[in-house]
């Protein structure tokens, strides 16, 4: 292979990563590198009103999920907002071990999996430290258009969707949450 098309390969390479990069970081509710630092009525992120929500406290940190409705419509997305609260009263470091900040993944009643938040896109591996000052949160939010991975739409019925920061030390600490989707 000659110089020139080696150096027109990167390029296209790094073109290419890019692109993927971007594409993986939209989900997110923070695309810079400053996450969404919410502190409500000093109460860390809470739910808005008619909004379904569950909790995992870990450590001292409270993981939670926010779900926009309990039972949607077939043609209709379910919001989702995942959040980590810092319970305790000394600043709390979360190490990331790649531009990826949370994931969710959406079950059948059965456990089959019907669709993750993160397959199919790339994220940079970088080690980033995030620091979550006492009654402080981060907060990231995702959207699932109610089809499964294939993209075909999910038949109605009954699904689990589970959220987690994919932080060191919380990667397996799921927060689950039921939905119904309705004809």
């Amino acid at each position: 292979m000659s110089a020139l098309r080696i150096v027109i390969a990167i390029v296209a390479v790094i073109l290419l990563g890019a692109v993927y990069f971007a594409a993986g970081c939209r989900g997110a509710q923070a695309p810079s590198k400053k996450p969404d630092i919410q502190n409500p009525e000093g109460k860390g992120a809470s739910p808005v009103a008619g909004n379904t929500k569950a909790d995992r406290i870990v450590d001292n940190l409270k993981i939670s999920i926010v779900i926009s409705s309990s039972q949607v419509k077939v043609n209709e997305p379910l919001r989702l907002n995942l959040s980590v609260e810092n319970m305790g009263s000394e600043p709390r470091e979360l190490t990331f071990t790649s531009a990826q900040k949370f994931d969710i993944r959406i079950t059948e009643a059965s456990g089959q999996k019907v669709w993750q938040w993160s397959d199919g896109k790339m994220f940079a591996q970088s080690i980033e430290t995030i620091t979550v000052e006492p009654g402080k949160s981060i907060s990231y939010g995702a959207e699932w258009p109610l089809k499964d991975s294939a993209g075909k739409t999910v038949a109605p019925g009954d699904y689990n969707v589970f959220g987690k920061i994919v932080a060191r030390g919380l990667r397996d600490k799921e927060v689950e949450i039921g939905i119904t989707v309705k004809p």
